[in-house]
């Protein structure tokens, strides 16, 4: 198979920019208060969200424009109280929907879940009982996400379920902890997440490069130890992937993100190329009640979509896999140096620390 290397190729082959997924966040409020959460939610926020109308219309703009993954997240989806609408609005446009949710709202009627083409509920769960507790800043929210997941696959036995688990100092014993509970639990997938210095995280939670590695090893033989019934991923980057889960061909290409072939919609329709972006503003680019058809035919857009991934900087220069996965998450990157070719974060923390995979670098 040949693969579409650069915009250009991809314009070529597809006759106009194409946009693969796109991800909106419902709503920026939130239930919880959660150390490390990226969009800065909270209860307390007044400010304005899409009305259901303006996301029918929004909705059918995507539709338009051929998108077929939808991604939903906040805020607290189902502080929504029409949230059950919207996913069955999602569904009668044909969206593959993924929805990620604290799990703290068992309280909303599940059996509708039967009339949404959800492709996977993904809950949010940082450890066992008080340590989940003490990240989220609510007591018993963990006790509710456990009864959420019974509650969800009671109404939909066939629905995937995964758990989303934020990896940082606080939490680093808890990895095996959780994974091990969740065979308690009728959850599908846990995915561990490396803290992102975005919003309220800062450099305090992010553990170092070699913490995090060793991590990453000690859950790999753990799973491979085990007999798989709940599956494991590690969302990294391709080359980051441990030495044990590196011959499995679902793990080889690691987390692949789509940027930039994506779109992201804030709370009140703000629009940027993804989801990682929306908390900058230069980086907004109008607002998604006008349209996203015009998207990519602005200047910064435009700029962003002519980087090959030759001129990425740092460790992605000299790393083999660099074509696979176009130097990591450019907006992590962005945030960092200002620049969207500067090389990706964790990449270039393993290769200063002289731990990243020899193996994986170009000699020439």
């Amino acid at each position: 198979m040949n693969y579409l290397s650069d915009h250009a190729e991809i314009l070529s082959f597809f006759g106009s920019t194409p946009i693969l997924s796109c991800t909106i966040r419902i709503t920026d409020r939130c239930n919880l208060n959660c150390i490390q959460c990226y969009s800065r939610s909270s209860k307390n926020l007044n400010s304005s969200i899409l009305s259901l109308d303006q996301i029918k219309s929004i909705f059918i703009d995507l539709k338009n424009n051929e998108i077929m993954r939808l991604s939903i997240t906040g805020g607290e989806p189902f502080t929504r109280p029409d949230m059950m609408d919207v996913l069955e609005l999602a569904s009668e446009y044909g969206f593959e929907i993924y929805i990620s949710t604290n799990g703290t709202f068992c309280d909303i009627d599940f059996s509708r879940f039967k009339n949404v083409n959800l492709k996977i509920m993904q809950i949010s769960l940082d450890g066992v009982g008080i340590m989940h507790d003490k990240i989220r800043g609510h007591d018993g929210a963990f006790d509710k996400s456990i009864l959420f997941i019974d509650k969800v696959k009671t109404a939909n036995p066939t629905l995937p379920i995964g758990i989303a688990f934020t990896l940082m100092k606080e939490n680093r014993e808890h990895a095996i902890k959780l994974y091990d509970y969740l065979w308690q639990t009728q959850a599908d997938i846990f995915s561990v997440v490396p803290v992102q210095r975005i919003g309220r995280a800062v450099d305090d939670y992010a553990l170092e490069c070699f913490e995090q590695k060793e991590v990453f090893e000690v859950l790999a033989n753990h799973y491979l130890s085990s007999d798989k019934r709940v599956e494991l991923n590690i969302m990294v980057n391709p080359a980051l992937v441990p030495n044990s889960l590196r011959n499995i061909s679902r793990y080889k290409n690691g987390y692949l993100c789509t940027f930039p072939y994506s779109v992201a919609i804030g709370a009140d329709g703000t629009l940027a190329l993804c989801d990682g972006l929306l908390g900058n503003n230069e980086c907004h680019l109008g607002n998604a009640c006008d349209g996203i058809s015009c998207l990519f035919n602005k200047d910064k857009v435009i700029d962003i979509l002519n980087i090959s991934s030759s001129q990425i900087e740092g460790v992605c220069s000299l790393c083999k896999l660099q074509s696979m996965c176009d130097g990591g998450c450019r907006a992590d990157a962005y945030f960092a140096s200002g620049t969207f070719i500067a090389s990706d974060i964790m990449c270039q923390q393993y290769f200063d620390y002289g731990i990243f995979p020899k193996e994986l670098l170009r000699t020439e």
